[in-house]
């Protein structure tokens, strides 16, 4: 299943920006060829994420008033702003919090990206079942005691969870951990759901313990396989960035990207440059520039700045 941020469906994935407005960098090819793209400031929202949520093969980025307020979407095209569309259900109200996996939730395989919520208060894990651009219903995963959904502690305006398809069938699963909200270890298991209802199908324990004191930056196509594969990063700027090859949710090698500069941090996951291969975005905090790492069969495969960008004014999503 192909897993995308791509806004304008030129098959190259995009980033997408928050700041003095929303907007997005339509990347155009593989030599970083942009364009910068605006949708205004909607007043009262936020944006919280992206995903294909009609079905339609464009993603569109989602904005949300907060818990208990409107949540909807924008379609949008390199010409920028083209509709919007509230969905038919508020924001659940806390102690719900949205999770932000960046086109990966399919968790129905009905070809539209659902919504996922963690309860803080209880542990619970769900999921909007969004088709054809509308909540359709909510779904409860259940709660494990101990267990909690992996996030990107660094995430940008959203908390970052990190989902994919792990086991290679055709729905998104979510990545777990038992050591506390936004850690890796001990161990990491995999949720994973099944088409059609979404519900869970299995609950998989990966045999190989959790990388103490790394962060999951996302997860991709990296290795070439039908498996998502998990990108971490060790710790925060300036630390190596490597990959678990993932193989039917188990854990089957580790790569090493390499190591970035002092003030270099991996943001998020994505095939910027259309290869078919997920590539790693990273910024720099001194130097003021976004790039990315593509790779291919899980090794580095080359570095390719896309432009600079103010990390006081513009925040990654």
């Amino acid at each position: 299943m192909a897993h995308t941020q791509d806004l304008t469906k030129d098959a190259f994935n995009d980033v997408i920006f928050s700041g003095p407005e929303e907007a997005f960098w339509d990347v155009q090819g593989a030599n970083g060829q942009k364009q910068f793209v605006s949708f205004g400031n909607p007043a009262g929202f936020n944006q919280i994420g992206s995903g294909d949520y009609d079905g339609d093969g464009i993603d569109e980025t989602l904005l949300s008033q907060g818990p208990g307020g409107v949540i909807g979407y924008y379609n949008v095209t390199d010409s920028g702003f083209q509709s919007w569309q509230a969905l038919n259900q508020p924001h659940p109200a806390a102690p719900w919090i949205f999770l932000d996996t960046e086109g990966r939730s399919d968790f129905t395989g009905d070809g539209s990206d659902d919504l996922l919520f963690l309860n803080s208060g209880t542990g619970e894990v769900a999921f909007w079942d969004i088709n054809a651009g509308g909540a359709v219903s909510f779904v409860s995963l259940g709660a494990r005691p101990g267990w909690l959904p992996v996030v990107d502690p660094l995430g940008g305006t959203a908390i970052n969870g990190i989902t994919g398809n792990f086991n290679g069938d055709t729905t998104d699963d979510i990545l777990l951990s038992n050591g506390g909200f936004g850690t890796v270890s001990p161990q990491l298991s995999v949720l994973e759901t099944k088409a059609g209802s979404g519900l869970v199908a299995d609950w998989e324990l990966i045999d190989q313990p959790g990388p103490a004191g790394w962060r999951a930056v996302g997860a991709g196509h990296v290795f070439g396989d039908t498996s998502d594969d998990i990108v971490f990063q060790h710790g925060g700027a300036g630390t190596e960035v490597g990959v678990w090859n993932i193989v039917d949710s188990e854990f089957a090698g580790f790569s090493s990207l390499g190591t970035p500069g002092a003030d270099w941090t991996a943001n998020e996951v994505h095939d910027f440059n259309a290869d078919g291969f997920d590539d790693v975005l990273l910024s720099s905090g001194g130097a003021d520039v976004v790039g990315y790492w593509a790779t291919q069969n899980g090794t580095f495969a080359g570095w390719q700045a896309l432009g600079a960008v103010d990390p006081t004014v513009w925040t990654i999503v």
